[in-house]
């Protein structure tokens, strides 16, 4: 049987080689950011004498950032100030790389 995140679902297909050993295949569709790091897992039994056995996977599911944003307390600035702006990018797996431009100059 198969799970994700704890909740049963089905296989796609289950097949027996001439060795006798069973493939168990499941199908995971539209996986989003809420999927990463959920667990799928594969168990196994074949009577009710002997404990199951299974064997599990974390998920990673890759995602774009959700939004960037700059902190953008001043409307305007003056000549020959120093000034720290943040940019926040949030919802992104991995972290992402932020890079930080003035016209076509990377600072």
């Amino acid at each position: 049987t198969w799970s994700l995140g704890g909740r049963p679902i089905q296989p796609m297909a289950s097949t027996m080689d001439s060795s006798g050993d069973l493939r168990s295949t499941v199908l995971l569709r539209n996986l989003n950011r809420e999927n990463n790091a959920q667990v799928l897992t594969c168990t196994a039994s074949n009577n009710d004498r002997t404990a199951p056995i299974s064997n599990k996977v974390s998920l990673r599911v890759l995602s774009p950032p959700k939004s960037v944003s700059i902190d953008k307390r001043l409307a305007s600035f003056q000549a020959g100030q120093r000034y720290n702006i943040s940019c926040t990018v949030t919802g992104s797996f991995p972290t992402p790389r932020v890079q930080v431009y003035r016209g076509a100059e990377l600072l």
